[in-house]
């Protein structure tokens, strides 16, 4: 019978257990069991961190009174207690847990019997025999592995005995596949030595927590050894492994798995990334993020050019593909810093990577790694080529991470919904082609996509002023990433360029100057010079680059697009990228200033953040234009959140600015700040900007939004006010009222706000009550044309035919200060819906 069929932890043999030092000993021993979570076995494990045994039984001379309570009757005792807590003191807990303690005067008579031989995988020479303890044997066997949890030190390969007990103490599943289960996993730190040992470069904040991706499935051996092998070849000489590549703790076996252990990424992927960090808006911001990213290229060229060791002790070089290059395999680590644009990017999973000796040819095998971001000479249209051994070079590695670099781009001028509507047309050009399987791949078989380049293009008349990076970074990089193999880069080339565009001195001199007298819109489309990225889903058409909004005719910058019968026609033999220019916006160039006026006041929504971290920190600073929260002190505050089904694509925007909002208008209504949802009851009135957060991100979108029915209920409840002259049940003077709405602008067919909002002009009119005695501020989410026109009708027209403006639209990204104001303040109301800088 084993010891966890037992219903007691302890055998009462002829051990005195009711002595109350041993009694002390197994109380204590029982409080010290931690029970492991082991994704290689299913037995449920527990294990003793022994070093606080040792510590524990080393006090007050608790040794010697349990060895006295084992030999009661002899004196002096017949064990050293020295001896014992030197060398057999794993021993005796073991011999006290299966009540034989007797037994530790036999063990320290033989060497072989010591602690450091434990543990025993099979019974060991002078192990004691008892005629009357048949299974002595069996237990001791069984019960030490409790006391001899592996200690996790880098090794490759290193085969655990099928007991052995891992310190996991935490485990979550991050992720499943056909034979390899990735989990996040905490090790008791008592027996962590990973770091100490591997040389690691990593600052996480929790030194015990890793990645552990075990392969379960015996035709998975291969992938595992694979993974293995690149991640051995990639560190012989340095000792570590690039700065880029994620760092490879070791590797075990254990009952028929195969385990990689590796570091463990606390922001996830970039496709998470993506999906849930807003795109940079400052043009460091933007020249960080492209720094961390690119430095993807030098893990490329580490893969590519692998210094390797051979029995001669000479250099050996290596050619390897990773074949494998895709968002969801490039792993985000703060590395404890705050600002997730200086976040680290490391490549991930070179289970499919492959390795062979320099040969000038180049070529290897192709192991059938990502599709979606595969090269085109990858490509197996048909059940033939499918069967067929193809070779492929390098650089298909290089076409892959020129797609995300693409991906990247557009994600950094459009956001996540942005880069969903890319995937999506892309898929849309794919469908159109009748050869070709489903898919979202950046090829049609045999070249790039013509709605790729076109994508690409209309991405430069997007920029932000102070992008000097993104331009450069799609034309001497990313288009010839994704042009024929024959020019296509290698990973030294590409890193070259990508290092040569980032030291530029025109990317680190000072922000050009503004060329437009549109201020803030320059640089930007009009509504009317639509993006590819801009149309309604699958519908793409030509890009309008000649629209007088982007700059005056003679600063304009340089933007040749080709037509998508150039792009999808006969392929000249130059680059891709020859049929685009890029000319960056000349420096020095200024409008003259022609009004004395002040400049308005601009508050970005990353500059005010970080204000907001350093106050909660205790790290107050001042606050661009601060002096403006003063003129908020008489105004009460309601945020309406549209809560429908299409606002789930914008819910980290949302929940972005109503942290930031509440925080900036938290002391300037003492009653506590309103919250309501368009489809939703749920409400709530908290000062506590925390609480706001808390409860939207509890709501779940769903349904279409009748937003007047909603804003209809907060303006009918302050008129009544108004009427009364006093606030429901709070009987004080009614307070002006500002009226945040947050919404995509998606609204239910017919939804018209013009007949509340005249009613409570009508009433303010009625009882002269000041001209911004009320104020809705619409902030809007998403790109959609015909909802952000309907945003914007309501700000420009409405006011107009009502005879009191009190209405204003501002972008999520754009001027907070025009947020806070632009409702109640006609300077602020005056500007156009921004965009950042």
């Amino acid at each position: 019978m084993s010891l966890q069929q037992r219903d007691s932890l302890y055998y009462e043999l002829e051990q005195p257990d009711d002595n109350r030092y041993l009694q002390n000993f197994h109380q204590y021993l029982r409080e010290s069991l931690i029970r492991t979570d082991n994704p290689v076995t299913t037995r449920k494990e527990e294990f003793v961190p022994f070093e606080q045994i040792e510590e524990h039984l080393g006090d007050e001379g608790r040794l010697i009174d349990i060895l006295s309570a084992v030999f009661p009757e002899e004196e002096p005792l017949p064990v050293d207690d020295e001896v014992v807590q030197n060398q057999y003191l794993k021993t005796l807990c073991i011999l006290l847990s299966i009540g034989g303690a007797g037994y530790i005067r036999h063990f320290v008579e033989h060497d072989g019997l010591a602690d450091v031989r434990l543990p025993h995988t099979s019974k060991p020479q002078n192990f004691p025999i008892s005629p009357s303890r048949l299974n002595l044997w069996d237990l001791f066997y069984e019960k030490q592995w409790v006391f001899c949890a592996a200690e996790m030190s880098y090794k490759i390969n290193n085969s655990l005995e099928p007991h052995r007990i891992l310190p996991i103490v935490e485990r979550e599943v991050l992720g499943r596949g056909g034979s390899a289960v990735v989990s996040k996993i905490v090790l008791h730190k008592s027996f962590n030595k990973l770091r100490s040992n591997s040389a690691s470069s990593d600052s996480t904040a929790d030194n015990d927590t890793f990645v552990l991706k075990t392969y379960h499935k015996h035709e998975a051996e291969q992938y595992y050894h694979d993974e293995v092998e690149a991640f051995r070849r990639l560190r012989p000489l340095r000792g570590t492994l690039d700065p880029n590549i994620v760092h490879f703790y070791g590797s075990f076996t254990q009952n028929g798995t195969y385990n990689v252990i590796l570091a463990f990424a606390d922001k996830g992927t970039l496709e998470e990334y993506f999906r849930t960090v807003l795109p940079p808006t400052s043009g460091k911001d933007i020249e960080h993020f492209w720094t961390t990213l690119c430095g993807i290229t030098r893990a490329l060229v580490h893969i590519h050019e692998v210094d390797s060791q051979n029995t001669l002790g000479a250099p050996q070089i290596f050619q390897g593909w990773h074949q494998d290059v895709k968002p969801d395999n490039i792993l985000v680590m703060t590395n404890g810093i705050n600002s997730p644009y200086d976040w680290k990017f490391n490549l991930a999973d070179l289970g499919t990577s492959h390795f062979k000796k320099w040969s000038k040819e180049g070529s290897d095998i192709d192991t059938r790694g990502t599709e979606a971001y595969g090269a085109p000479e990858c490509f197996r249209a048909d059940r033939f080529l499918e069967d067929c051994t193809i070779m492929v070079k390098q650089n298909c590695d290089i076409w892959s991470f020129g797609c995300i670099l693409a991906e990247a781009a557009v994600w950094l001028i459009h956001g996540f919904p942005g880069l969903q509507r890319f995937r999506r047309n892309r898929s849309a050009a794919i469908s159109a082609i009748p050869e070709m399987k489903n898919g979202d791949w950046f090829h049609d078989g045999t070249r790039v996509l013509p709605i790729v380049m076109e994508t690409i293009n209309s991405l430069q008349s997007d920029f932000r002023k102070s992008d000097r990076v993104t331009g450069p970074i799609l034309e001497k990089l990313v288009k010839v990433m994704l042009d024929e193999p024959e020019v296509r880069y290698t990973a030294k080339q590409a890193h070259t360029h990508a290092m040569r565009i980032l030291l530029s001195p025109s990317i680190a001199g000072p922000p050009a100057a503004s060329h437009s007298p549109q201020g803030s819109d320059s640089g930007r489309l009009a509504p009317g010079s639509l993006s590819v990225l801009n149309q309604q889903d699958g519908n793409m058409s030509n890009v309008n680059i000649a629209s007088s909004n982007i700059s005056t005719p003679e600063h304009r910058t340089s933007v040749t697009v080709p037509s998508r019968s150039s792009i999808a026609g006969d392929r000249s033999p130059t680059r891709l990228g020859s049929s685009t220019s890029y000319v960056p916006p000349k420096r020095g160039h200024t409008q003259p200033n022609k009004s004395s006026q002040p400049e308005l006041p601009r508050l970005d929504v990353d500059v005010a953040e970080r204000w907001i971290r350093d106050k909660r920190a205790g790290r107050p600073r001042r606050l661009p234009g601060e002096y403006l929260l003063k003129r908020l002190a008489t105004r009460d505050h309601v945020f309406l959140i549209d809560d429908a089904a299409s606002m789930k694509a914008h819910k980290v925007e949302v929940k972005r600015i109503l942290d930031l909002l509440a925080y900036l208008v938290k002391d300037s209504d003492p009653d506590g700040i309103e919250l309501y949802f368009t489809c939703s009851k749920q409400q709530i009135k908290a000062k506590e900007p925390s609480k706001l957060v808390a409860r939207f991100e509890n709501n779940q979108p769903a349904g279409l939004t009748d937003i007047r029915t909603r804003l209809t209920a907060v303006i009918d409840d302050f008129i009544k006010g108004l009427g009364r002259g006093w606030l429901k049940r709070k009987f004080k003077p009614v307070r002006s009222l500002n009226i945040y709405v947050l919404t995509d602008g998606i609204w239910q067919p017919t939804t018209d706000l013009t007949s509340p909002i005249r009613r409570l002009v009508e009433k303010l009119n009625e009882l002269e009550n000041g001209q911004y005695q009320v104020g809705i501020q619409f902030i809007s989410f998403g790109n959609r044309d015909f909802a952000l026109e309907r945003l914007n009708q309501l700000d420009d027209d409405l006011g107009e035919k009502l005879g009191r403006d009190i209405i204003d639209h501002e972008k999520y990204n754009g001027n907070v200060w025009k947020m806070l104001f632009g409702s109640t303040d006609p300077w602020f109301d005056g500007s156009k819906p921004s965009q950042p800088p």
